[in-house]
């Protein structure tokens, strides 16, 4: 028999979600074919990138990064696009230098990620500083879990690393990608910092994960066109928008904490923040719950907005509205 849960769950997601069942580990024998070269030459790359001294690999991939992403025009027009609807308030000069650190910290995240996923974890723990720990601690006394609540942003990969050192038990969340080769290396790099993973679209994982008491990594800021989806501002302007987060808040009975990181200005290290457990969350206003949520991204983004994932088409229908 299906519980009230289980039924909200499946209205909430749709049918996508009704698999319950866990990626296993995969050979890399099978993926030995002329359509997997390319990725295997990126695998070296980070390889190889993963073995040199971390700032020089840094500083080697945010001139790549810039150089590179300049040239692609579909992205340059996105990311301007965004910035522009964004940040209004900056001149033309100042959105194209932020721009242009965008790509150059789209190319340090190739670097991160071949740190993450190939190098020692010790090496990996030792640039970091974290602040909050105690309020994580408070989160998790409550013996429901804990959503970490945060947005993409191009250190991502990197900073989910020491999340382990402050959590009874970390469950890793990923995106399937189109290669799987490409997504093995992924779950196989997040495993080595976590107990548990599974695909970001197994939904029933996470809340069996939450009910252990487990810490939750949740980001919810890409354009979202599902049933959990509302047209709600960002940065002032119109974009559809994912409330999941509120319900399975509402769900599991798990405290939502805002988890703020990123790379030093300095390029000395990395900072993670985790912030105090929302109060009062949720409610049972599911956007009102969703515009909080997006106020506090707004404000991580703005503490260092080169660092944001611009390349994403939050207002892909925003667009579309004004070409009509």
């Amino acid at each position: 028999m299906i519980s009230g849960p289980q039924r909200r769950l499946r209205s909430l997601f749709g049918d996508e979600n009704r698999s319950d069942s866990s990626d296993t580990s995969t050979s890399l024998l099978n993926f030995l074919g002329p359509r997997y070269w390319g990725i295997w030459i990126l695998i070296g790359w980070l390889k190889i990138a993963a073995l040199l001294p971390w700032r020089w690999s840094l500083a080697i991939h945010l001139r790549l990064g810039r150089f590179i992403g300049s040239k692609s025009r579909s992205a340059v027009k996105t990311v301007h696009d965004n910035l522009a609807l964004c940040f209004p308030e900056l001149t033309d000069k100042q959105r194209a230098d932020l721009a242009s650190d965008y790509f150059a910290n789209m190319g340090a995240f190739v670097a991160e990620l071949a740190l993450a996923w190939f190098r020692s974890p010790e090496r990996v723990r030792s640039l970091f500083e974290v602040e909050g720990a105690e309020n994580l601690e408070q989160a998790l006394s409550h013996g429901k879990g804990v959503i970490l609540c945060a947005g993409h942003f191009t250190t991502v990969e990197i900073c989910i690393v020491p999340i382990n050192d402050y959590a009874p038990r970390y469950a890793g969340m990923y995106n399937k990608r189109r290669s799987r080769l490409l997504s093995e290396y992924q779950r196989r790099g997040r495993e080595r910092y976590t107990d548990e993973s599974f695909p970001k679209q197994n939904i029933r994982a996470m809340l069996r994960s939450l009910r252990n008491n487990a810490v939750v990594f949740f980001a919810a800021d890409e354009a979202h066109t599902g049933k959990s989806s509302e047209l709600l501002p960002f940065f002032g302007q119109p974009a559809l928008t994912n409330t999941s987060l509120s319900r399975l808040a509402q769900i599991s009975g798990a405290a939502v904490v805002p988890l703020f990181y990123c790379r030093k200005p300095d390029n000395s290290g990395y900072l993670i923040r985790f912030d105090p457990p929302l109060a009062n969350f949720p409610t049972d206003d599911v956007v009102a719950d969703t515009r909080r949520l997006t106020a506090i991204l707004e404000n991580s983004i703005r503490e260092c907005p080169s660092q944001y994932f611009w390349k994403q088409k939050r207002f892909k229908s925003r667009r579309k509205e004004r070409d009509e």
